[in-house]
């Protein structure tokens, strides 16, 4: 027998629209619906508000820092710089973050409460073979090495995350979440 969760989240999105986030999910496969309200809002809509509130384009609006990613893990100094880079970046921010490659095509899309801490473990996950999100992290970034741009924006309120951590991804499209859905 299949089990079913059913949510069903209520937002209220630059101060002047309802969104309702709805998501279906059985086994390890979520659907997602975004309903707004308020004279029926298309996905032109979504990108209007987005473009408003700074969010959307990703490039020119979010603030920017490149990183060099090996193939093989790297030194303990290495690392570290690596390490203290992000901290000195972004330090204990909000917000999300999206990983580009030099061609610019985006690789993920991501939010956090602690951007420093989540971008951290992430790199460390690309060097750790593990089962679960630990190996399709590492598996993905043993292919996609060399200069990433790491865009973020700081976003405090988790509601406004949550919500644009959807549509950027709908949008971009990762090729992270391409890639883990084939292998699925």
């Amino acid at each position: 027998m299949t089990s079913y969760i059913f949510k069903v989240t209520t937002y209220i999105l630059a101060q002047k629209y309802i969104v309702l986030l709805v998501s279906f999910e059985y086994v390890n496969n979520v659907f997602l619906i975004i309903i707004m309200t308020k004279h029926n809002l298309s996905l032109g809509s979504f990108i209007k508000i987005l473009e408003e509130e700074k969010i959307y384009p990703v490039v020119g609006n979010w603030k920017l820092f490149k990183v060099e990613h090996p193939k093989t893990k790297p030194d303990r100094i290495s690392e570290l710089e690596y390490i203290n880079k992000i901290k000195s970046e972004v330090g204990n921010r909000s917000g999300l973050y999206c990983y580009y490659n030099d061609r610019t095509v985006c690789l993920y899309v991501g939010k956090a409460k602690q951007l420093h801490d989540r971008i951290k473990s992430h790199y460390r996950e690309s060097f750790t073979l593990n089962d679960g999100k630990s190996s399709q992290w590492n598996k993905f970034f043993s292919e996609h090495v060399g200069t990433i741009s790491l865009y973020w924006i700081e976003i405090d309120n988790e509601d406004l995350r949550v919500i644009s951590e959807r549509l950027i991804a709908m949008l971009e499209k990762p090729l992270f979440e391409q890639v883990n859905k084939k292998t699925k």
